[in-house]
């Protein structure tokens, strides 16, 4: 259990010595910024057709290749899909191979 008087102890004399024991997440920061940017110039309505778009495509080569989406098409969103993995196929194997490979991730034994 941690001992929030010592903690308190801690930043106290960091912030005397003018340091600071934590940092602000200022990357984020930035990335969320500049998504918001990007988003406003697109326009919303435009993202979400776009997503869309690219979903549909997608579907469409996933379903020709026999994969299964693990969420129901009526409440599925078009930016995170969700995949199972067929009977007799490696995911450990596939994980590696992502990962290496291309920008999907995967978790819980599934594409995301």
């Amino acid at each position: 259990m941690t001992d929030f008087t010592e903690l308190k102890k801690k930043q106290r004399a960091t912030w005397a010595l003018g340091e600071y024991d934590r940092i602000a997440p200022i990357n984020a920061l930035y990335d969320l910024h500049e998504a918001l940017v990007m988003l406003q110039e697109e326009g919303l309505q435009n993202s979400w057709a776009r997503h869309t778009k690219n979903h549909l495509a997608l579907r469409a080569g996933l379903d020709a290749m026999g994969l299964k989406f693990v969420i129901p098409e009526s409440v599925r969103l078009p930016q995170l899909n969700a995949l199972t993995i067929p009977d007799g196929v490696d995911d450990a194997a596939g994980s590696t191979w992502r990962g290496s490979s291309c920008s999907a991730k995967s978790t819980g034994g599934r594409f995301v």
